[in-house]
């Protein structure tokens, strides 16, 4: 079936203002909370205040930013709502400590303990 630009104008014709104005709500594509979560799952930045999704998203960026990092990275009193992890090289500070904020979800980087 070819359309045609005067068939389309002759439909246009036919629509009645009255029904189009009540045929569909507007509905924004931009969600406010998705500007929280950016961030590069193959080169993931971990800081203070960092939000992930999940703790299962989490914990799997940790892996992760410890691979990049060439670093082996062990979790103690961790569990669905806190991450408590820290690096396995002798001597060395760096530990990182999250838990879930209040929509019981989302999970925030609360300190980081530095240098590596």
């Amino acid at each position: 079936i070819k359309a045609s630009i005067a068939n389309v104008d002759a439909c246009i014709a036919d629509i009645n203002d009255d029904l189009l104005a009540d045929a569909a709500l507007p509905v924004p594509d931009h969600m406010p909370e998705d500007d929280h979560f950016w961030y590069d799952k193959e080169h993931p930045v971990i800081e203070e205040g960092s939000l992930f999704r999940s703790m299962k998203e989490f914990r799997m960026l940790m892996r992760t930013f410890a691979i990049r990092g060439k670093f082996d990275i062990k979790t103690k009193d961790s569990d669905s709502t806190r991450y408590v992890g820290h690096c396995k090289g002798n001597g060395c500070p760096w530990r990182i400590i999250a838990r879930t904020i209040e929509d019981g979800k989302t999970v925030r980087v609360n300190k980081i303990v530095k240098p590596h």
